[in-house]
């Protein structure tokens, strides 16, 4: 498993530290890098930059984490740590599973994780003596992106117009669920066409997080880069289980036309990058998203 790409000083740095605290708190048999995203921003002002002009460079890596089966945490936990392990301008994204499990995975014809043992690089491995099985190449078939895209996108549209019904009836708590579910089967139909893995999570930060690490445009519709955002985003968070099991749920009303707004554009926005998905999946792609 060679490096891809070509990484700075910088990052390589970046990446060592955050896989180094990561190695600390998990003890992962593994880690795999499949995505990196840099953005390099320049600052200046003639009241804050006496030396002139600046810049600063935001990383974001997409990691998966290979874990023992002695190791007793869930995913969700892992995921969790590995979030809390992000620093100033570094983020990470991460995919959890079991070392003995991904390994049954890949062998049996799974597009996600064949793509990611043959075109990743290896950042941590627990045992240098012991090798990664290369697995042979898998694509998905057509008729199963088909079938998967069918499954998840339309549903997911019918749990948006449902929320807008629910909203018009005011039930605010039943209306954030039917959004939380809107976006989570968006998700997975993106997720499942472009990547070929078959993710079971109703965590949002997680199913977001992980589509950004290939169509980072989805991230700005709920950016979070504000006190705001992010309390506008927990609401959508929460409303999967606690506007059902919590009796201190409460929405704010305000909130929900906008939630709706937010779910209304970020299937428009699956809906308006055919063109990205022809060019990553080919036309039969492109046939499932006009058909769905």
């Amino acid at each position: 498993m060679s490096n891809p790409i070509t990484l700075s000083d910088y990052q390589k740095n970046a990446l060592s530290r955050v896989a180094n605290k990561i190695v600390k708190v998990v003890e992962p048999d593994a880690i795999i890098c499949f995505g990196m995203q840099s953005i390099t921003r320049t600052n200046w002002s003639c009241f804050t930059c006496s030396t002139g002009q600046g810049t600063e460079e935001h990383l974001r890596f997409d990691l998966l984490i290979l874990t023992s089966d002695s190791n007793r945490r869930n995913k969700r936990d892992i995921f969790t740590l590995v979030r809390q392990q992000r620093e100033t301008n570094i983020e990470i994204n991460c995919v959890v599973h079991k070392k003995t499990v991904a390994n049954k995975i890949w062998l049996t014809g799974d597009a996600f994780f064949s793509t990611i043992l043959r075109s990743g690089f290896c950042v941590y491995v627990a045992d240098p003596a012991e090798r990664l099985i290369i697995p042979p190449e898998h694509d998905l078939t057509p008729e199963r992106i088909l079938q998967d895209w069918n499954r998840f996108f339309p549903l997911a549209v019918n749990f948006l117009i449902t929320a807008e019904e629910s909203q018009f009836k005011r039930f605010p708590a039943l209306t954030v669920f039917l959004l939380h579910q809107a976006v989570e089967h968006t998700c997975r139909a993106l997720i499942r066409v472009c990547t070929g893995h078959r993710i079971v999570s109703h965590n949002l930060d997680y199913l977001l997080g992980f589509v950004s690490s290939f169509f980072i445009e989805m991230a700005k519709i709920f950016p979070c880069n504000t006190m705001e955002e992010r309390e506008l985003f927990e609401v959508l968070l929460h409303g999967y289980s606690d506007s059902r099991y919590s009796e201190e749920y409460v929405v704010d009303l305000a909130k929900v036309p906008i939630l709706i707004r937010r779910d209304a554009k970020y299937s428009t926005d699956v809906l308006h990058a055919q063109n990205w998905l022809l060019h990553k999946n080919g036309n039969i792609t492109s046939r499932c998203l006009n058909r769905g």
